[in-house]
């Protein structure tokens, strides 16, 4: 965002018309199936977790707070993370609640900002400068594999995470920039 900021600097002074900024990764959407799960650390009981905010309902390594002193000695991994225990949960999953696997994706926020103070989001930034926010794009795996082929998104993975985000992207920078009308455009250069 500090680059991004300035940039925007930079183009306000020179006089650089900003058509809009995008938030890129600005989140990550996946199924079930795609995700490696870890034992967490710290673990709290079913009373304690909070299910209106996640992020304390977990380890302290991964941001969470506790009021009590745990018991537990797992010592995380060199990433933070616990034992590795992805088809336990797998396998949880599809004899307790398999639709999980199927009829649902798991979307989040790539870079935890903070949501409550506007002014240090990509959105409260664009708004700072007076500049459209034209919205984000997710991190998605296909899209980048897409980019590394040279191959379009929307026709190779249609149904991909990011498809909706650069399709509204697309719409709004035509809506600032117009295309120009081939054979106006020629008639312009003749009376040059």
């Amino acid at each position: 965002m500090a680059d991004v900021r300035k940039e925007l600097n930079f183009c306000k002074k020179v006089g650089v018309q900003v058509i809009g900024m995008v938030e890129n990764m600005a989140s990550m959407t996946m199924g079930f199936g795609d995700v490696a799960f870890h034992r967490a650390p710290t673990r709290l009981t079913p009373m304690e977790a909070d299910p209106l905010s996640p992020t304390k309902a977990v380890s302290p390594a991964l941001g969470g707070t506790f009021s009590h002193d745990s018991t537990d000695d797992a010592t995380p991994d060199s990433d933070g993370a616990g034992e590795e225990c992805t088809q336990e949960v797998l396998d949880l999953i599809r004899t307790t609640c398999p639709q999980l696997l199927t009829d649902y994706l798991i979307t989040t926020d790539v870079f935890r900002l903070q949501k409550k103070n506007d002014s240090n989001t990509p959105k409260g930034m664009a708004a700072k400068f007076n500049v459209p926010y034209l919205g984000g794009i997710s991190l998605d795996r296909n899209l980048l594999e897409c980019c590394e082929k040279g191959v379009p998104l929307v026709e190779t993975f249609p149904h991909s995470p990011a498809v909706a985000g650069l399709m509204r992207l697309v719409d709004q920078v035509l809506e600032q920039c117009p295309p120009v009308d081939d054979e106006e455009e020629i008639e312009e250069d003749m009376y040059m």
